[in-house]
């Protein structure tokens, strides 16, 4: 019981934070943490951090197929090879930087001083990139209203301008998520930013960032799931499939929440957020 009650809070903070800029890595870490230490939650012998950690991606990855399945579509039946490959190249830097340091990911994975450290960093890029942008917004003295990102609203419209991204300004978003592999550095956050910085438009940086999470999300979650199904699994399916669901749902309905939110312009909000979270990270790892 005690280990589905952790489970289902760990898929509702991933459903959360997995597209929120504040890293969903950092906030499993570092509420699983907090839940041994005051819940007594003390779960080392049969919960496995890594396979939930996966499970419950792998639950906000469907949570993207679905919410994105028309511009998904779009790109397949109309063969938009150029987004594809935009997509792909954005990815590579990461996928690299996974390879090569994956070793020192996982040693580094539940330290809460350099997810707090990486909180705050991903806090500076969100204020940052955001006053970049509004500087640029008004340099180009632009009176447009901010476009929704809505992507089941106009998928047309949606694909052209994601299309319309550079290869370069690709490659630039791509660098930024490689760097988000850190405990604690947001990934959305991270590839939002760089969006951002490359001069891209809220809207677009944002919907790219999301898209680019799904062969990123999907590639790293097949690897880690072929390496769990070869070794012996200490938690029940049952509640790994729960897990999988809740974080799914929670998933979905954060996706339209975040990008009403971006869309007001309010994305260094998550900021103060951060900041929070980092002084918990470091109160946490002196106890």
């Amino acid at each position: 019981m005690y280990i589905l009650t952790k489970i289902i809070i760990l898929a509702i903070v991933q459903g959360i934070a997995e597209f929120l800029p504040i890293s969903s890595s950092g906030h499993l870490e570092v509420i699983s943490e907090a839940l041994d230490e005051f819940a007594k939650y003390d779960l080392d012998s049969g919960l496995d951090s890594l396979t939930v950690s996966v499970v419950l991606h792998l639950g906000t990855l469907m949570s993207l197929l679905v919410f994105y399945w028309r511009t998904l579509l779009d790109i397949v039946l109309k063969l938009r090879f150029k987004l594809a490959f935009l997509l792909i190249l954005a990815s590579i830097p990461a996928a690299l930087a996974g390879v090569l340091l994956h070793d020192f990911f996982e040693d580094n994975l539940s330290n809460l001083w350099i997810i707090g450290c990486m909180f705050i960093l991903t806090a500076f890029l969100l204020i940052a990139s955001q006053k970049f942008s509004r500087r640029k917004a008004d340099s180009e003295e632009s009176t447009e209203s901010p476009q929704t990102i809505d992507s089941n609203a106009s998928t047309e419209t949606l694909v052209e301008e994601l299309s319309s991204i550079s290869w370069g300004q690709a490659l630039v978003i791509g660098l930024f998520q490689m760097f988000a592999i850190l405990p604690g550095l947001s990934r959305s956050g991270s590839t939002i930013a760089g969006g951002l910085f490359s001069g891209l438009k809220q809207n677009v940086a944002a919907n790219f960032s999301f898209l680019m999470a799904i062969p990123v999300i999907g590639g790293a979650g097949l690897l880690e799931l072929i390496k769990l199904l070869k070794r012996h699994q200490t938690i029940p399916a049952t509640e790994l499939s729960i897990g999988f669901l809740v974080s799914f749902i929670v998933g979905l309905f954060a996706l339209y929440w975040v990008i009403n939110w971006i869309k007001k312009g309010k994305l260094n909000w998550f900021a103060y957020w951060l900041f929070l979270m980092a002084a918990f990270s470091f109160c946490l790892a002196m106890l």
